[in-house]
Order: structure tokens, then sequence, then C-alpha cells
């Protein structure tokens, strides 16, 4: 790929103006369901005959109990039919899980039963909901030996994004936290659930992490890889001795469900850690986000070699939030960049929810920091659901989901569309239809960004990029750049845009030299294209 000269930043920074920048924010916040007291809520989407959202979230009927319900969002973010119960009696303490399976085209939730009387239920089950029609499957048991194992504490669900028929790519992951036998400790463990049947099957488990170490939170990748292969990664909090845990361990899991050599430590250190959160960019290149006592930190982890032997490259852990007090980090990719979102807490102000993209390598931020909505009431519990994540592969979109009383959702791109201005300038007496035009957002973070001389049916000499207009006539021809940088004429020319927030707002100009003869008496043997007028977006 084509690099630009190393003082393109430096001379971009310095000496483009700023100008508008369009808003990554989509439409407006909305109510997915009202209310006052409701809870936890979960997204996923489903990129099937369906093609919307599924919320799912829990609306308390007692102190110990709730309902869990759920809302289907269309893809423009407007509620689609109405609310509906996947379950009437749940344990209000647990959050729900979700999750999309491609193939079947169906959600996979999990959930745990507080039933209680004469026929009392407190075990753990898993539902499918058909993305088209939302038809709702009988309640399938989680099965588990609360003698050997003890009780399960914890479910999250991985799903899957693949759609290849000869292979078995109708499953989602199961993985659940549990409390370990009297005198023992808590074990993470997994279980494929097959979704290719009237009601869901939970396999057999097994265990995750080394007994007789402490455990704490658990998260799984929203999909296993891409949509040909890949793996699911489960990160879980973890202790060498009592709490608080001051580590993060992660384990691949291959679609076939056979767990990837041993556990590797993705954090440690001597500050507690808790509520990870894991996402997948393709197939084995993943972001991973925890609470890190009151703040939040995100590192890359990149899988190499075979399930087997498995190696992992881990990036620098940063910290992409500003403030203090952030918490609750919930992550999702989205095309071209993570997305982070969380809580902040600034007192004495209601607690607000933030939503940032990440560089894709570095999970630096790539992005400003935005509110989906001003926080008139305290915010929590933020989810994210990704259309990319079900196989959409043309979309940035994801749908941020939070709490304060009812369910809010906005959605949120991790590209903002670019601006730019077909600024003339070419010489009219050419008589031939070259153009400037360009391939892919100019916004920050774009490493693939191009500009491109259109059927070009003369020589291109050189692209002028500058960083401001002269906008000097010359015959019929107007040269509009400033002559900062003369890069080869060849097309397309890659100028990738880094992950640097100062860049939002400048402006770019760019303009291609030709070998045809023209009016203009200073270059009579050259013409010039149409100039272009780029802001940098995020």
């Amino acid at each position: 790929m084509k690099r630009l000269p190393s003082g393109f930043l430096f001379l971009l920074a310095a000496a483009a103006l700023p100008g508008p920048v369009a808003a990554q924010l989509v439409g407006s916040a909305f109510q997915v369901a009202a209310g006052t007291t409701l809870e936890h809520p979960a997204v996923a989407y489903g990129a099937g005959s369906g093609n919307q959202y599924l919320v799912v979230w829990l609306a308390p009927t007692a102190t110990t109990t709730a309902e869990l319900r759920g809302q289907f969002v269309g893809f423009a973010g407007t509620p689609t039919g109405a609310p509906f119960v996947i379950e009437a009696a749940v344990d209000r303490a647990v959050p729900p899980a979700l999750c999309h399976v491609r193939r079947t085209d169906e959600f996979v939730v999990g959930y745990r039963r507080r039933a209680l009387g004469t026929f009392s239920d407190t075990n753990w089950y898993v539902r499918t909901i058909a993305a088209a029609g939302g038809a709702v499957s009988n309640r399938e048991v989680v099965p588990f030996d609360a003698a050997t194992t003890g009780e399960l504490t914890e479910l999250v669900l991985g799903g899957d994004a693949r759609v290849l028929l000869l292979l078995p790519d109708d499953r989602a992951l199961l993985v659940v936290r549990r409390a370990g036998p009297t005198g023992g400790q808590p074990s993470i463990a997994y279980a494929l659930v097959t979704t290719l049947g009237a009601d869901p099957v939970v396999g057999t488990f097994t265990t995750l992490s080394s007994p007789g170490v402490p455990v704490g939170d658990i998260a799984v990748t929203e999909r296993a890889g891409d949509e040909f292969a890949g793996h699911w990664l489960v990160v879980w909090c973890q202790s060498v001795g009592l709490s608080p845990f001051t580590s993060v361990r992660g384990r691949l899991v291959d679609t076939d469900g056979v767990a990837c050599g041993a556990s590797t430590t993705l954090h440690t250190g001597l500050v507690s850690v808790r509520n990870p959160t894991v996402a997948v960019r393709d197939t084995d290149e993943f972001a991973v986000a925890w609470e890190h006592g009151a703040d939040i930190r995100v590192r890359s982890v990149a899988f190499t070699g075979t399930c087997a032997a498995p190696a992992f490259t881990l990036g620098t852990t940063v910290d992409p939030t500003s403030g203090t007090d952030n918490s609750e980090p919930a992550l999702a990719f989205a095309r071209d960049k993570f997305l982070l979102a969380w809580r902040r807490s600034p007192t004495p102000f209601p607690a607000g929810i933030l939503v940032r993209g990440l560089d894709p390598d570095a999970c630096i931020a790539c992005g400003q920091e935005w509110a989906p909505s001003y926080p008139v009431a305290a915010q929590g519990q933020p989810a994210l659901g990704a259309r990319y994540a079900a196989g959409d592969l043309t979309s940035d979109e994801a749908l941020t989901v939070w709490a304060d009383g009812a369910i809010v959702a906005r959605r949120f791109e991790a590209m903002a569309e670019d601006l730019v201005l077909n600024l003339g300038g070419g010489c009219t007496n050419t008589g031939y239809a070259n153009a400037a035009t360009h391939d892919g957002e100019c916004v920050i973070g774009n490493d693939s960004f191009r500009l491109v001389l259109g059927a070009p049916t003369v020589p291109a000499l050189a692209l002028i990029v500058g960083f401001s207009a002269i906008s000097f006539p010359c015959g019929a021809c107007t040269i509009v750049p400033s002559p900062d940088l003369l890069l080869p004429g060849a097309t397309p020319t890659t100028v990738p845009i880094p992950c640097d927030t100062m860049l939002i707002g400048t402006h770019l100009w760019s303009q291609w030299l030709l070998l045809k003869p023209s009016t203009c008496p200073l270059l009579p043997d050259f013409s010039f294209t149409n100039a272009l007028r780029f802001t940098i977006g995020e």
C-alpha cells in the first residue's frame, strides 16, 4: 500500500482549516420499551430474512423476579411489532444472554428461571427466537451437576455468522461460570447449542479454566470469526489467590467445539479487574476490554498458529476513555472499527452512556466520545449489537442500547460519511471526461481511502495534494490546491488517514495534472482535472 511522505501528517495538522464534521450518531435516541425499572438490556442483529435487531431486557415483577421481554427493532432504528414475553418468571439478579446464528436465522437467549411455589424451578435455560416472524421455541434446560461442579452463576452466548451449508454452522457457544462444589473453586465451562431443529439442543460441557484457580466475570465474542471460519474467544477474570481478581485470561474454542491449547494471560497487574467484554474483527483478530479499578482498559489480541498450538500477539494496553469513573464496557466490531460503549459517573451529575470508535489494530481512540442521549436520568448497562457481527459485511452500523428506567437505543456508525466538494477547476477546452473521484470515506482510521482519476484517456503526470487552496486561474484552467505534495500520477493512489482525532474537521484538497495541451500560458502542455476538497471526518 502506498504511503505518504513522513511530513504529511505534520503539514496536514498544521495547515488545514477546520470545517464541519458529520456525526457518527445516526437518527435520534428512541425508547425500545417504556418503564421506570427496566434493566439488563442485551442486543444482537439478525442479517437474514429478518434484517433486524432483537433487544431483550428484564422487567421486574417483584424483589427477586422479573419478566424476560423482547422487542424487534428494524435496521433503520424503528421498533417493529409489539414487545413480547419470552419467559414470565426469571431471576432478576441475572442478566440475560443473547446471540444470533446466521444459518438458521435465529436468536438464542439464555437466562435463569425463578418460578417459585409448589413446582419450584431455578434452572438455567435457552430458547431460540426466529428473526423472521419472532416464533419462540420451547425452553431447553442447561444441564449441570451441582454436586460435582456447583451451581451456575453466570451465562454468556456467542453466535455464528457462517453460512457454509456443508459445515456445522448452525450452532452457538454457551459459556458458564460454575460456583464450584462445597470447598471447591469456581470454574469456566462451555457447551455447543445446536439451533437446527424445532428447539435448541445443549451439548456436553467442557471445562476451560484451570482447576483450583478462582475465576470471576466471563465474556465471549459475539460471533465465531468471519463468515467462513474462525474461533470464539472466551475471556474471564482470574486471581492467583483470593479476590479481588487482578488478571484477565482467555482461551479459544473452534467452531467444532474444541478448546484450543491452554488459556493465556491477556492482562495481569495489581489493580482489580471485572466486567470483561470481547469482540472479533475478522477470523482471529480480537479486542478485549475490562473495568480496571475505576477505569477501563482495552487491548488487541491476534491469534496465529493452529488450534493445537495457538500463539497470541498482544497489543499495548490502552485507556481510550477520558475523564474518570468509567465502567461497564461493551465492545463490538462494525466493519471498520471496534466500537466501545461505557458508563461514566461524573458526580454529582447523572451517569451517562458514551460511545466511540477504536482503531482496529491498536485499539486507541479513533473518534470523538459521543453521548447518544443527554442523561436526564442515570444511564447504565450499555450493550452493542453490530450488523457486521451477523454477516452484514457492507454495514458499519451498530445499535447502542442502555437502561435509564426505560430501555433506550440509538444507532451509531463506525465511520461517518465524509464531506467532499467538487470545486471544478478543470480545463474547459480539452474535450475529454477525465475526472477526479475518490474511493472510500475520508475519515480518520481509514487506511484504504484512495484518490482516483476516473477513466483516464491521457497520461496522469502527478497528483497534487494541498493543505490549503490557491485557486489560481490560468487560461481555461484553475489550479485549486496549493502544491504542497506532488505524488506520482498512479491511479488510484492510497491516502491512509490515521486515527488522530486532531485531524477531524481539517481540509484536504486534490487535483490531477495531465499530459494534455491547454490554454494555460504558464503550462501550455499540461491540463488539470477538477479539484476535490475533503473535510476529514470520523
